[in-house]
């Protein structure tokens, strides 16, 4: 798929909006178990750390290698098989939302600096072909799926809690 300049512009804006949404959480984050889970769910935690994972192994080095190296073929694997949450990461959701917000900022500073004709440099990724543009669009996609799951365990959480505050009876 060719991407058009306001496509292209339209993606970088909404990857921009992770920033707003880690900040976000960071001042709700204290208030809802973030490692309870359902069974074959993951946790608030794991949604979360996830997001940061991809950022940090996956899509911004990716993108980076990309440009500097165009036509180039990666088989960096998937990105969900290498993700491990330790304990002392579990123990730290705030530092997480910090360390997404800040590495996001950062990753769109540099995007923002590449010409809008360079996001379309091709290369293989998997061998699948892919442009900068193609990759940051999957980045989106993947980042609001994630943040739904959290906004749908929150609100089953909060749901839960308003209810056991119930009197009986109504």
């Amino acid at each position: 798929m060719e991407y058009s300049d306001d496509q292209i512009k339209s993606i970088i804006s909404d990857a921009d909006y992770l920033v707003d949404e880690a900040e976000a959480l960071i001042y709700v984050i204290d208030n809802v178990p973030v490692s309870e889970k359902a069974p074959g769910m993951e946790s608030i935690i794991e949604l979360i750390a996830l997001i940061d994972h991809a950022q940090q192994t996956y899509y911004r080095p990716l993108s980076e290698h990309l440009f500097s190296v165009p036509n180039m073929d990666e088989k960096p694997g998937d990105f969900k098989s290498s993700f491990k949450l330790s304990d002392d990461e579990a123990a730290k959701p705030k530092e997480i939302l910090k360390r997404i917000s800040k590495n996001r900022a950062s990753f769109i500073a540099f995007i923002s600096k590449i010409p809008v004709d360079d996001l379309r440099i091709k290369g293989r990724i998997n061998g699948q072909e892919m442009t900068i543009a193609r990759l940051l669009e999957e980045m989106v996609i993947f980042e609001r799926k994630q943040l739904k799951l959290v906004a749908e365990r929150v609100l089953a959480i909060d749901n839960s809690l308003n209810q056991s505050r119930k009197p009986k009876g109504e």
